[in-house]
């Protein structure tokens, strides 16, 4: 059984006296027990419990008798604890009775907080096995269940009747449902009192009371009826108040609300026949009955023998209302929509409005409407700013006296008997079972459990097992016994520790973690196999005990003596105040046999003689008769007495106490702190004692730290030590520092703690709130009585305020430690909207209140959509509080709408929406709306924006596939997108009918999707994978996708809209799905760039067309036909090296690519290891074999990563090929993986000679050299070529050796380079040689080679055709490294190409050649000369113009785009300063538009003399446009100060600004002298230019104008609308902002540069119109200006044309005719011509194409001025279709330009190191040049060369535009003079410089004095020049080096590669001094090194070289680079000293 005792405590921490431990009592009063449940007696209830500190509860048990057993105590107090059984009891015999007679019973019962002492005032608990009945159902009515509970139920003997309750004289059957509880039904019996009892079946009473003996009764009630309930539905929430009539009259009784069977709740009686239930939470809706009872102790009783009904349903859920708000006098139409409204009650539908209600009327099933009532005020929204500290927390210190605590004396009395291992008990445990044994059993004994024993476990982890926890020793053995069947585990148990063995009857096995595979077979059997031949201890023994008077008293125990007798014997001996306990030994085990007896002594503090007592003697033992196995008899001093006495004091700041006395009780030491503590309120003082010493814990109440207590212990004597104090709890502190609030991004500055509401007010007032008042709280919440709370204030929103106004938020970074800034909504907006379905529960919104608002004035909050076309049309709502219908019918006025200053009608759509539509507003602006109506115009926070409509311009893609979309997003391309103006993509499907029907035709409309916005030129229409056709088709049969028939006509639909008034469609095309049918070829060089051709079906001619390989896209897709493409392989950089075969798909639109696909591999780039041979004839076979190795590690050079497979010739995607000479083809037979071999085709050339020998792996498409194949010469060649190839772009010095024959005197001979033929450029008659330049190889139809033949008379050529090959351009990409020492020898690796691999390989570097290493046809190598003098080149230029081209400006301007500014400004001019009237009034003022006279009309609040900028836009809000902007300057004289209102740009009033009121009461209030305030318009606000122009060209009495220009069109576009213009034929256009402030007025201006000889001369300026429809100029001052910025200037322009039915021309002049030229021929060609048949070097021609008819007209300019117009014509033929037969025509070549130049001549000065020369005339020559420089001091000697021509590829003038005529450029070499032979130093030549020229020099400077001609302009805003120096050769030398140009030459040096790089010459390193010269042998010194040449990147260590040690050297890096004459570097340590050599490297 399990008892619960409550105990109540008379004081805390005081010793108690005669106890061993620590208890909560004062004196002797011990803990007393209240209540003993169940009880046999009740002690006396204890006034005013105080509850012991749980800290010192340790161990709590019960006793009963003499056996102890565990408790537990609850947070109230009591305790718990099990009786133990009573067997135990009987089967001791007589020693456990409470009178010692044997009466097992009753035992005797007590407590122990620390299960050492217990108390219990004689409690005694009775044993007993009749029922006891502990509660039952006192009342109910007839057929109600009674219920009976109590104990010992199942004890009662009975048949199948069982148990009968009786009821007065009736009875019923009882039911027993367990010991503890009985039921029945009562029998029906008129009203009143009945007698209850159990009895038998015989009638035989079993109890009839109580266990406290009061008699059992029964209470008949009468019956309830429920007449009505209401309402009879709510939710499964419970909650709801049920309104209850009954027909009853319910007096003095406790009723219940009873639903369904086991649900209830309190009823709550209104009157007689009312009650009110609140109905319970249920899980799930349905119907319920409901009854009314009552409920005693457990059980409900039910009266009512007729249940009501009630139906729980689902909560209805709340979402939203609208309107949100209306006006205050209500009326508002309000619909709230939700869902589960679905149950109701017509009649009880109500909405609630803050405390009122109205009712309401379904709309929808989901929609409930009512009307808003009335309210007399606003309710404003409050929010709390509560600052708040840590929690109120009180200090504790405690004071301790710390030593050996003060202690009575106890000493323990034990006799035991113990193990024995000679003859111990033997027994076996059986565990058995059928078959398949496992798990682990347990074995009890007593009460006490073994650990889990496995049941296949050895017996050494059985004997763990048992030892763990239950028997100390044991044996254990494993037992077979075959004779057992079955599945067993057996094992005898030997037991050495329990004297008297184990009682079988009390252990036990717990088999239910056993599992065999047949259930119920189980069994464990425990049988005693040996018994024990140990016994228990038993005798008699003497113990002596003596006082501290030498006195004893010797007394004769038993071991069955009790503790009652002992302590009777020594209370007459030593006193009353000792104490006797007796309980079994060991405590806590069985394993040994035996008693203790514990005596407590008492503590006197002296003795008669003055002596302290308090240890007492111990007690002594001897054996009189024990007998027992192993006996032991012995005595234990548990606990030492001891004593202490005198006083100690305490102080607090220097204050200190009286003495206390170290027993002074807590009162007193509560009275003495209170006198030196300086704190609020009264010091609070607990005491203990226990094992620590005695203790008072001292509390401090208030704030802060107090100070500790200092003890002084000096006069404390005895025992105890010292007295220590310590802080258990320190003390809250006090809040302080600082807090930020901010809203919606915006904070304040920091606010002080603590703050007043003023410093608040101040601080908020810049946070966007809108108006607000601030007021302290005074009363708080509970919540808050026990924190710091310094202060609260409450901000009540007076302002425009929404329903979701957000908290004001905080930042509390800076607040002292546990304090907190609290937030919190005191009272939201009124008014809260909640709804009724059943006219009790009210619910709102889940997530947040639903308010409803109400408004005093008319004002706009918003407006839908925000931005329109200004062209107007656009439809708007704008939504607008405190305006209704009722307000609107009953007036008769008009509705507006007010966009700025334009009204346009309004219609009220609701009661917060009015529908209007935008009006035109022509330019880009942004506009408050707002409403007027009966005259007046509202308040308004909307705008809205007028902005050009968008433009489309092209999408991409343009078309989508029929099927299988990945396309993510179409793109728009266009102009004028915005950002905030959100643009929707609508989408049809559209699939045509066979027959075109529209009826027949399918579409698929689908939902608008918003586009994504990127820039004001282009958004993305996002598009999904299933906007396919795949609805109008088969989902298995998916060929209709590629059918072009069927989906003909199939398109896409797309629009594009802006809101309501922009609408642009756009029609995408479906195409069929491509496929790939075949590839050629099929593999490529990684390197990409080759051609493959794509065969397949449904390929489209489109732009968008693409290719892809892998994931990469081709460079170039070309359309062919529907079925054949061609692609250009991209560049493959993927997956490292090796051969990698992709997929190559084609995608129609560029980005959907097809699920066919053809298989393509890429390969490394092939390098040659080896072919042989390399000669022979025809037919020769030579083999080719690749480096893989090489291949793989260029390919990881390019890219790293994982290499795949190496390239394979036997790959099936390979088609190997040899192709000879470019053009002969051959097929390649593959003899390995790596290698190929080809036959040589026949030569074509008797002569023989070498050939160009390349191998293809892809069918001769990409081909790498492999070498040159010459060919044996069939017949003696007469001549041979040095060098015999060269660059196709021509231009190679070619020498002929070897001629035979006689030079012609005076007659140059002739080259003929296939067709084309030369003159020779020199001959040497004496080495028998002719030179001649190369042509390019574009005059002979591009041909790789060509035959070369030499004409010595300039008429008869030789027949030997000795061949010329042309190479491909080389160049050079890279150099490693690019720089070196002057002395040579750096390795320079060299990257560029295509190289050969020929001894004609060479390397340039600056003038110095030398011979290069070849690596593949890529790379080269070679090793930089040692630097040369390089003499700096310089070139003069002086020109004159031929052609000047003509540039007109075109400048779009407006004034700069600026804010307007108003400028309001307070005075004062006397001596006292300006201030505000005694109410803080200064003055009002008053927006434009507004009224100063009464009423005041846009007018602003009460403003101060010193409003802050932010308090000023504050009041200014809402009379500004959205946007401004308000700053403050001064304060000036007398407090005077200025704020600038500024409007956002674009914004203005017209001319208007801010007024001062004046007059009335609102008139100005500053206070000083001749105070005053006025306002000014400052600062005129603009517009920015916008819209369109054009431009019209008018020459020869011919107009033109372009289409409208944009006003900030880029210059692409300008250049376009003028070459669409007929008469204008090429343009260049230059641009540059004219807005110079930088304030985006938009102001440009662009420069037209005529550039086309069709334009040559002076022009008429362009007119511009900027004022029509279609080209409007806006913006303030916008205009279009041209002016001619440069007239054109040129020589004479010659025009002919070609008309479109001639199929060819020529030139004829002078009678001679030259080439014929197929129409349509390029310009370049005419030229060419020009100059090979007339030798007119001087000309340039230009073609252009008539956009009217499509004839050729050709302009030719004479630019050496020839005069040639009289003297040319031009021949035009039209032929037949074989050409057999043509009709010629001459046409004339008219004048199109006279020339209009003026000639060149003047003369010009060259100005060098600050020196000038005399006038140097145009005409010089080159001794002119030189004598006037060298009469310069700074100049010494010096070369001049003199070029002079007029040939157009000559010039070379940095000239961009027009064409240069008459040109001298002048070379002035500065020659470098050596003055001794060269020095040698350090191995290296070190030449001596003269005193003239080192290195590179600074560049001349020209003064071009009066040069006569035309000059030039590079662009439209230069200077003019006439004249230019560049540097030709950068001189350098070798002390300084410097750059020098790096060149590749694959013909020995006759031509060189372009663009070359430079290479850089450093001078080397040379070495003065370093310092210190020495240092420690441990190293570390730091060592300046000065020398020259000691350049950062080229230096890096410097050296220290032991030559001692056989050249040991130590290298440390560079520390310092100081200069490039001196660094640092640190010395490395040396075994010992010695001199050491230093270097740099």
């Amino acid at each position: 059984m399990k008892l619960n005792i409550s105990f109540h405590l008379l004081a805390v921490f005081a010793p108690l006296r005669g106890s061993t431990t620590t208890f909560f009592s004062s004196g002797e009063a011990l803990a007393r027990i209240s209540e003993f449940s169940p009880p046999t007696i009740t002690a006396t209830n204890i006034d005013q419990p105080i509850h012991p500190d749980v800290r010192f509860i340790e161990n709590p048990a019960c006793k009963f008798g003499d056996v102890i057993v565990p408790a537990q105590i609850s947070r109230d107090f009591v305790i718990s604890c099990e009786s133990p059984d009573q067997d135990i009891f009987e089967n001791n015999g007589n020693h456990s009775g409470i009178d010692g007679v044997g009466d097992a019973s009753k035992v005797e019962f007590s407590v122990s907080l620390n299960g050492v002492d217990f108390f219990g005032d004689g409690l005694v608990y009775e044993y007993t096995k009749s029922p006891v009945v502990y509660s039952m159902s006192p009342r109910g009515s007839g057929g109600s269940v009674v219920v009976v509970r109590g104990k010992f139920f199942d004890t009662v003997d009975s048949d199948d009747f069982g148990i009968i309750c009786q009821f007065g004289e009736l009875i019923a059957k009882a039911v027993i449902v367990n010991d503890d509880e009985v039921t029945c039904v009562a029998p029906h019996q008129s009203e009143g009192t009945v007698q209850f009892q159990l009895v038998s079946q015989d009638l035989e009473i079993l109890v009839n009371e109580f266990y406290d003996q009061t008699p059992l009764q029964y209470t008949y009630l009468p019956p309830i009826e429920i007449t009505s309930l209401a309402p009879s539905f709510g939710t499964i929430h419970g909650d709801t108040m049920l309104l209850i009539e009954l027909d009853w009259t319910a007096e003095h009784i406790h009723l219940r609300c009873i639903y369904g069977k086991n649900l209830a709740s309190v009823a709550n009686i209104i009157n007689g026949t009312m009650i009110t239930c609140l109905t319970p939470l249920v899980m799930k809706p349905g119907w319920i009955s409901v009854d009314i009872g009552i409920e005693d102790e457990e059980n409900l009783t039910i009266l009512t023998p007729i249940s009501a009904q009630y139906r729980y349903v689902v909560e209805p859920t709340i979402k939203s209302i609208y309107p949100p708000r209306g006006s205050m006098s209500g009326g508002s139409l309000v619909t709230i929509s939700g869902e589960n409204f679905h149950y109701h009650d017509e009649r009880s539908v109500h909405c609630r409005f803050g405390n009122q209600t109205s009712p309401a009327v379904f709309a929808t099933d989901n929609e409930v409407q009512c009307r808003s009532p009335a309210v007399d005020e606003i309710t404003r929204e409050v929010q709390a700013v509560r600052l708040v500290g840590e929690p109120i927390r009180d200090e504790v210190q405690e004071i301790r006296i710390v030593g050996t605590p003060i202690a009575r004396e106890i000493q323990w009395v034990i006799v035991e008997s113990s193990e024995s291992r000679e003859a111990p008990q033997v027994v076996r445990v059986l565990l058995t079972a059928s078959t398949g044994m496992e798990g682990y059993f347990k074995l009890t004994y007593r009460g006490f459990a073994s650990e889990p024993i496995g049941v296949k476990a050895a017996p050494e982890e059985v004997e763990n097992c048992l030892a763990s926890g239950l028997f100390e020793s044991v044996g254990v053995k494993r037992v077979l016994d075959e004779s057992i069947y079955g599945d067993y585990s057996a094992f005898d148990v030997s037991f050495y520790s329990v004297p008297g063995g184990v009682d079988l009857a009390d252990m036990s096995c717990d088999r239910s973690a056993v599992t065999s595979k047949w259930s119920g077979d189980i069994q464990c059997i425990i049988v005693e196999i040996v018994p024990s031949s140990t016994s228990l201890v038993e005798g008699s023994f003497e113990l002596t005990v003596f006082d501290f008077d030498g006195n004893e008293l010797p007394i004769i125990l038993s071991v069955e003596s009790t503790a009652y007798s002992l302590e009777q014997k020594l209370r007459s001996f030593i006193g009353s105040d000792v104490s006797v306990t007796k309980s079994k030994w060991p405590f806590t085990s069985i394993s040994k046999s035996g008693f203790i007896w514990m005596v407590t002594f008492p503590s006197f503090h002296h003795s008669s003689s003055g002596i302290p007592l308090a240890d007492w003697p111990l007690i002594t033992v001897d054996d009189i008769s024990l007998s027992g196995t192993d006996t032991a008899l012995h005595v234990v001093e548990r606990v030492k007495g001891n004593w202490v006495e005198g006083s100690f004091s305490l102080s607090i700041d220097g204050i200190e106490s009286s003495p206390i006395p170290f027993d002074s009780s807590a009162e007193d030491v509560q009275a003495i702190l209170n006198e030196i503590a300086l704190v609020a309120g009264n010091v609070v003082v607990g005491q203990s004692s226990g094992l620590e010493g005695i203790t008072w814990l001292c509390t401090f109440p208030g704030l802060g730290n107090v100070g500790d207590l200092v003890p002084n212990s000096d006069d404390l004597v005895g025992d105890i030590g010292i007295v220590t104090v310590e802080t258990i709890s320190q003390g809250s502190d006090p809040l302080e520092g600082k807090f930020k609030l901010s809203f919606n991004g915006i904070s304040t500055h920091p606010i002080s703690l603590p703050s007043s509401a003023l410093e608040l007010t101040q601080k908020i007032s810049v946070l966007p709130i809108g108006d607000f008042t601030i007021s302290v709280e005074t009363a708080l919440d509970s919540n808050y009585q026990h924190f710091q709370v310094e202060n609260s204030f409450l901000i009540t929103f007076t302002g425009f305020v929404n329903d979701e106004q957000p908290l004001l938020s905080i930042d509390a970074s800076w607040v002292s430690n546990g304090a907190t800034i609290l937030v919190e909504r005191v009272r939201s907006l009124c008014c809260r909207v909640a709804l009724s379905l059943n006219g009790v529960d009210y619910f709102s919104r889940n997530n947040g209140a639903l308010i409803f608002a109400y408004d005093k004035k008319i004002a706009a909050v918003s407006i839908a959509p925000q931005f329109g076309s200004i062209e107007g049309g656009t439809g708007v709502n704008l939504t607008v509080i405190g305006l209704s219908h009722s307000t609107v019918e009953s007036d008769s006025s008009t509705l507006y709408c007010m966009f700025g200053e334009v009204e346009v009608i309004g219609v009220l759509a609701d009661d917060m929406t009015v529908s209007c539509v935008a009006p035109a507003y022509g330019i880009e602006a942004t506009v408050v709306v707002g409403i007027k109506f009966n005259g007046k115009l509202s308040e308004s926070r909307a705008s809205f924006g007028f902005v050009p409509e968008p433009i489309i311009d092209f999408i991409s893609p343009e078309s989508l596939p029929s099927i299988d979309i990945s396309t993510v997003s179409i793109d728009v391309h266009g102009s004028n997108f915005d950002s905030r103006v959100p643009v929707f993509c609508h989408f049809q499907r559209i699939l045509p009918s066979k027959d075109d029907s529209m009826q027949n035709r399918r579409v698929a409309n689908e939902e608008p999707v918003k586009a994504i916005y990127l820039n004001n030129s282009l958004v993305q229409c996002p598009v999904q994978s299933w906007l396919t056709l795949q609805d109008f088709f088969s989902l298995q049969n998916q060929d209709w996708a590629k059918n072009a028939t069927l989906l003909e006509g199939a398109i896409l639909e797309m629009s594009l809209t802006t809101e309501q008034d922009w609408i642009h469609s756009h029609t995408i095309p479906y195409l069929p799905s491509e496929t790939v049918i075949s590839l050629f070829p099929r593999c490529a060089p990684r390197s990409g760039g080759t051609k493959i051709r794509v065969t397949g079906e449904n390929f489209a001619e489109r732009d968008s067309l693409a290719c892809r390989f892998g994931s990469m896209n081709a460079e170039l897709v070309r359309f062919i036909s529907s079925k054949e493409i061609e692609c250009t392989t991209p560049q493959f950089n993927h997956f490292g090296s090796g051969a990698h075969v992709v997929e190559v798909q084609i995608a129609n639109n560029g980005a959907d690519f097809s699920s066919s696909t053809g298989f393509f591999e890429f390969y490394d780039h092939l390098i040659i290891e080896d072919a042989n041979p390399l000669f022979g004839e025809a037919q020769t076979v030579i083999g080719i074999s690749l480096d893989d190795n090489a291949m793989k590690t260029k390919a990881l050079e390019k890219q790293p990563g994982t290499p795949s497979e190496p390239f394979n010739f036997l790959s099936s995607y390979a088609n190997p090929k040899c192709v000879f000479n470019h053009t002969e083809i051959v097929d390649a037979k593959v003899t390995s993986p790596t290698s190929v071999s080809c036959a040589a085709p026949p030569c074509r050339h008797p002569q023989g000679g070498g050939v160009l020998l390349q191998l293809s792996a892809n069918s001769g498409f990409d081909v790498v050299d492999v070498g040159f194949f010459v060919y044996s010469a069939t017949q003696k060649v007469p001549f041979r070529l040095e060098p015999n190839h060269g660059r196709k772009g021509g231009g190679t010095r070619v020498l002929a050796k070897g001629i035979s024959g006689s030079f012609v005197r005076d007659v140059m001979p002739l080259c003929r380079f296939g067709s084309y033929t030369s003159r020779a450029v020199d001959i040497n008659r004496d080495e028998g040689y002719v030179a001649c330049i190369s042509p390019p190889n574009s005059v002979n139809n591009f041909a790789s080679s060509v035959a070369v033949d030499i004409s010595l008379s300039g008429q008869v050529f030789t027949n030997f055709s000795v061949a010329f090959r042309y190479d491909e351009e080389v160049f050079v990409r890279s150099l490693h490294p690019s720089r070196g020492f002057a002395s040579g020898g750096t390795d320079v690796q060299v990257l560029g190409g295509p190289f050969a691999n020929s001894h004609e390989l060479k390397c340039r570097f600056g003038t110095n050649i030398v011979n290069a290493s070849f690596h593949d046809t890529n790379h080269i190598s070679c090793l930089s000369p040692t630097l040369d003098q390089v003499h700096e080149v310089q070139k003069v230029s002086v020109f004159s113009m031929a052609h000047n081209p003509e540039i007109q400006t075109i400048s779009a301007k407006s004034e700069d785009y600026v804010n307007e500014i108003h400028t309001c400004k307070t005075y004062g001019d006397g001596t006292d300063d300006l201030r505000d009237d005694e109410f803080g009034r200064g003055f009002i003022l008053v927006a434009p538009g507004g009224s100063t006279n009464y009423p005041l009309k846009r007018a602003t609040c009460w403003l101060r003399h010193n409003e802050t900028a932010g308090t000023m836009h504050e009041a200014l809000h809402g009379l500004m446009p959205d946007g401004f902007e308000v700053s403050r300057r001064g304060p000036f004289a007398r407090e005077s100060y200025e704020w600038d209102i500024i409007l956002p740009k674009s914004a203005t009033f017209g001319g208007q600004t801010l007024r001062v009121v004046e007059n009335g009461g609102g008139r100005v209030r500053l206070e000083g002298t001749n105070a005053s305030v006025n306002c000014t318009l400052s600062q005129t606000g603009t517009q920015k230019i916008n819209g369109h122009f054009k431009l019209t060209f008018n020459q020869n009495g011919f107009e033109e104008s372009t289409s409208p220009i944009r006003h900030n069109s880029t210059n692409e576009e300008i250049e376009a609308a003028l070459e669409s213009l007929e008469m204008i034929h090429d343009v260049i256009v230059n641009s540059n902002s004219l807005d110079t402030n930088n304030t985006g007025s938009g102001a440009y201006q662009w420069h037209v540069t005529f550039n086309s000889l069709r334009n040559a001369g002076n022009l008429p300026l362009l007119k511009t119109d900027f004022a029509s429809p279609d080209a409007k100029l806006s913006g303030t001052g916008a205009r279009i200006e041209i002016i001619e910025t440069r007239m054109g200037v040129s020589m004479d322009v010659l025009k002919f044309t070609i008309p479109w039915n001639s199929d060819d021309f020529s030139i004829s002049l002078n009678g001679i005719e030259g080439q014929v030229l197929p129409r349509g021929s390029p310009a370049s060609d005419l030229q060419e011509s020009m100059v090979m048949d007339f030798g007119l070097e001087s000309v340039l021609v230009e073609r252009y194409v008539s956009k009217l008819n499509q004839q050729d007209e050709y302009f030719i300019l004479d630019i050496a001025g020839n005069s040639i117009a009289k003297d040319i014509e031009v021949i035009t033929a039209r032929c037949n279709e074989d050409h057999s037969d043509c009709f010629e025509e001459r046409r004339d070549v008219t004048l199109f330009s006279t020339s209009d130049a003026s000639p060149f001549g003047g003369h010009f000065k060259i100005q060098y190191a600050g020196s000038i020369t005399k006038p140097i005339s145009v005409f010089a020559t080159a001794s002119d040049i030189e004598s006037a420089l060298e009469e310069l001091e700074s100049i010494g000697d010096i070369l001049v060369t003199v070029t002079e021509s007029n040939r157009v590829d000559e010039y070379k003038v940095p000239v961009t535009s027009g064409h240069v005529g008459e040109c001298r450029n002048f070379y002035i070499q500065f020659v470098q003079a050596i003055s001794s032979p060269p020095e040698v130093m350090n191995g290296h030549k070190k030449p001596h410089l003269s005193t003239y020229y080192t290195g590179d020099l600074e560049l001349l400077q020209l003064s071009e004095g009066q040069i006569m001609g035309v000059p030039t302009r590079d662009t439209a805003f230069s200077d003019d020049y006439q004249s230019s120096v560049c540097e030709v050769v950068k001189g350098v030398d070798y002390n300084h080096g410097g750059p020098v140009e790096f060149a590749v030459s694959i013909n020995n040096g006759a031509d060189y590669s372009m663009n070359n790089p430079t290479f850089h010459y450093h001078a080397i390193p040379t070495l003065d001094s370093i310092h210190p010269s020495l240092g420690s042998i441990t190293g570390g010194t730091t060592i300046r090194v000065r020398g020259s040449n000691l350049l950062q990147g080229f230096i890096r260590s410097c050296i220290f070289w032991d030559t001692a040690k056989a050249g040991m050297a130590v290298m440390t890096p560079i520390l310092e680079y100081i200069s490039s004459n001196e660094v640092t570097c640190q010395s490395p340590a040396l075994i010992d000293s010695r001199n050491v050599t230093v270097f740099v490297v």
